[in-house]
């Protein structure tokens, strides 16, 4: 990789890009990475990135109609039973439950790592996937014709009911 001094420029430059964003323009994904980069210096986006490219061409052609709830199964068991992803229960405050590159390392996260792994996913493989915050926790929300599926990535995708 190259020097220091020049991953602190391309460091300094990713940050001012992200201050000019609009909220709807934000790249969750590159932005979650350069939080990573201020632990991990060498950290090789590019990598991450082939992994998920690598991933969503795999489940390309098993999803399908990308609006449907077999689009969302499909992906909840590739990233959840399949890779392995799971939420840290025996030490959640782990800071590596936080950057994404140990999660994608580990398999273990936090509730907004393992929703950023699987939100960017969904948004590489077109499925209507978002971010929701709740006191507390932090799912994701995925619209079908007769609703909104609330899913929990702490716990596996599982789907939550009203209460």
């Amino acid at each position: 990789m190259n020097n220091p001094q020049t991953r602190l420029e391309e460091t300094t430059r990713s940050w001012e890009q992200l201050k000019t964003c609009r909220d709807a323009d934000l790249p969750l994904w590159s932005a979650a990475l350069l939080i990573a980069r201020d632990e991990y210096p060498e950290i090789d986006n590019q990598a991450l990135d082939r992994t998920l490219d690598d991933w969503c061409a795999d489940l390309h052609s098993r999803i399908g109609e990308p609006h449907t709830l077999q689009a969302l199964q499909v992906l909840n068991r590739f990233v959840f039973d399949e890779q392995g992803f799971a939420g840290d229960d025996d030490n959640y405050y782990d800071p590596r439950n936080s950057y994404l590159n140990e999660v994608m390392t580990r398999r273990l996260g936090n509730p907004i790592s393992l929703a950023v792994v699987q939100l960017e996913m969904a948004r590489r493989l077109g499925l209507p996937m978002q971010g929701v915050s709740f006191p507390g926790h932090f799912l994701l929300r995925f619209p079908l014709d007769d609703g909104l599926l609330i899913l929990d990535p702490y716990h596996k995708g599982r789907s939550l009911d009203a209460d």
